[in-house]
């Protein structure tokens, strides 16, 4: 169907076009009686008038302000004069607390992507001061090129991010108990696993027991 436009008015398509929506949401605001074109043209097509067409620009200013069809429609029909303001207000607080939502929301993206580029998200001194002057924080890396991509890795990466310094502290101190607690050939592949962590697992089942039988 071809579009009109008059003098009297505008139709469907170019009233989509003016404002900047669709053609179906312009049907659909008619269609509730939120806002409808009042006027024909000789063909019998509908039009905007200037005032339907000032009361659409009022409803797409509401709508990309947040409110929704039925408190646009009480502003716009004066049901809501006095409360405008309070309207408003609840749609900024509910627009700061989902801003809030998703800020913590990136930050906790931000933490789990670096957890799986690092593994310990720790300072190269904090985790030296936590694992010993021997630890070589590189080795997290190398644990990354060697088990990144392992459900082990992703595992690991997860529960690195809700790990806080003294959590790190306890296992730390957990693995050290554990060391000391080793007969001599075990105590021995601990200690490798101190230096070079992400190349110790063959050494460890070198030493063990059950590899020579």
């Amino acid at each position: 169907m071809a579009e009109h436009t008059g003098s009297s008015g505008a139709t469907v398509g170019a009233a989509s076009e003016l404002l900047g929506v669709t053609v179906r949401t312009l049907h659909h605001w008619d269609a509730i009686g939120l806002a409808a074109p009042s006027a024909r043209t000789p063909a019998g097509y509908r039009l905007y008038t200037d005032d339907d067409l000032a009361r659409l620009e009022r409803v797409v200013a509401y709508r990309d302000a947040g409110l929704s069809l039925e408190a646009i429609r009480a502003v716009l029909d004066g049901e809501a004069a006095d409360g405008v303001v309070a309207l408003l207000s609840e749609q900024r607080e509910r627009i700061a607390q989902r801003i809030r939502e998703l800020e913590c929301l990136e930050a906790n993206l931000a933490r789990l992507s670096l957890a799986h580029e690092r593994g310990v998200l720790l300072g190269d001194a904090e985790q030296r001061e936590l694992f010993g002057a021997r630890w070589d924080p590189a080795s997290a890396q190398g644990a990354r090129e060697r088990w990144g991509g392992s459900p082990q890795w992703a595992q690991f990466a997860e529960r690195s991010v809700r790990r806080g310094r003294e959590e790190w502290r306890s296992l730390s101190r957990g693995f050290t108990r554990c060391r000391m607690s080793l007969p001599p050939p075990w105590h021995a592949a601990w200690s490798l696993v101190r230096r070079r962590p992400t190349d110790s697992l063959t050494g460890i089942a070198s030493s063990s027991p059950s590899s020579s039988r």
